[in-house]
């Protein structure tokens, strides 16, 4: 008997976030509001992925035959999470993602997201088992927060339900007298002080999110020295650390040689793969650091796409 497949609404808007662990591969979907569900792959809650970087085609291959959408993942926002170390499985995930025509995308650090909402839940770490993940925890914690938009809502929402409970008791505190009433305005002081803290957490979030969502260090390293010429003899691997906001500087060889015209092409073509957002990021970065190493100058290859920095 084939295996028959389901056709999703290609009108509503699609989420679509693969995981990376050590050993296998994990996937959920989300339509437009809706709970992340997981997904299973090739039949199973989990794919082995035996450290080959085809895994993630072959990933993609299986949930877009499933999803049945008729322009494959063109209007599928997905989202990449590795855990540290595992980064290697995406190093085609550009190639990949073009070949499904997904348009929206971004590649994401698990540990720093893992880490952002213990600090939104305001939970000391725990233990986190990658081996039997437990889906429910990742489906409502980690999930809501990979999109900027979905997370500004996950913290809108519990201020909205806050401000509602507080109109409840402001209603109560109306129709009621003596010392009853002393005591629930005693309450909607707590409740105005929740309210500040939670928007406190809403500001802590926003700019947490927007770190996450700066260029990573990996790709400065792999753009950085084809962008500019001799790029490592004048800015010192410390110095973008610093101005990145990471705390382990880049290993960089010492004679440092620049790289070859036919690397610098290649690595063209895969900037221009990247997408808008991604490339904008980068080159902002560029022209800071012209701000501050005048000796710096942009490869011939590169000029045209660059154009003035100052």
């Amino acid at each position: 008997m084939s295996k028959q497949k389901a056709t999703i609404n290609d009108d509503l808007q699609h989420y679509l976030c693969i995981l990376a662990f050590k050993d296998h591969l994990v996937a959920y979907q989300s339509m437009q509001s809706e709970p992340w569900q997981l997904i299973q792959i090739k039949g199973s809650q989990q794919y082995l992925h035996k450290d080959k970087a085809s895994s993630l085609k072959d990933v993609l291959s299986d949930i877009s035959a499933n999803l049945n959408l008729k322009d494959g993942l063109e209007k599928v926002k997905v989202s990449l999470l590795y855990q540290q170390g595992q980064d290697k499985l995406f190093i085609d995930a550009v190639k990949n993602l073009q070949e499904y025509h997904c348009k929206t995308w971004q590649i994401l650090n698990w540990d720093s997201i893992y880490q952002y909402a213990l600090q939104i839940l305001n939970i000391e770490q725990v233990f986190f088992d990658t081996q039997t993940v437990d889906h429910p925890w990742v489906q409502d914690h980690i999930l809501p927060l990979v999109w900027h938009e979905n997370s500004i809502e996950h913290q809108q929402q519990a201020l909205v339900a806050l401000r509602q409970e507080k109109n409840q008791i402001e209603e109560q505190l109306a129709l009621m007298r003596s010392d009853a009433e002393q005591a629930l305005a005693q309450q909607v002081n707590k409740l105005e002080n929740d309210k500040q803290q939670l928007q406190q957490h809403i500001f802590d979030a926003r700019a947490q999110l927007q770190k996450l969502q700066q260029p990573d260090l990996e790709s400065l390293l792999v753009f950085l020295p084809v962008i500019f010429k001799d790029f490592w003899n004048v800015v010192r691997p410390d110095e973008l650390a610093m101005i990145v906001g990471v705390l382990n500087t880049p290993s960089v060889p010492s004679p440092y040689h620049s790289p070859s015209l036919s690397t610098v092409q290649q690595k063209k073509r895969q900037f221009l793969a990247l997408s808008e957002e991604s490339q904008d990021k980068i080159l902002d970065l560029c022209r800071e650091l012209v701000h501050n190493h005048n000796a710096l100058q942009v490869h011939q290859e590169f000029k045209s796409l660059v154009g003035a920095l100052d």
